[in-house]
């Protein structure tokens, strides 16, 4: 059986990483977001250009800020569920 705390530990789980979608829908909507990130670099001038960068610096940030409430809520909602179905399990009150 694999050690979860250790394979945390050393990297080798990496929820941020492994959870992404593989599906053509993900590939797809990226590479979509990609393009028009490339039209505006190309089209903005320089003083457009810091403000976009900006802004995407901060939506990279709220994403983020967003993923990890998300991989806590989810954490200790597994961890509840768990618990519960141990607790019924062994007739536990």
């Amino acid at each position: 059986m694999i050690d979860i705390a250790k394979e945390l530990w050393y990297g080798n789980v990496r929820p941020r990483e492994d959870c992404r979608p593989q599906t053509e829908e993900y590939t797809n909507l990226l590479e979509y977001m990609l393009r028009h990130k490339t039209k505006l670099y190309n089209i903005l001038n320089d003083s457009q250009l810091e403000v976009f960068e900006k802004l995407e610096s901060c939506t990279t940030e709220y994403v983020r800020l967003g993923e990890e409430a998300l991989f806590a809520y989810a954490y200790r909602l597994g961890i509840r569920t768990t618990m519960e179905a141990l607790l019924e399990r062994f007739n536990i009150e």
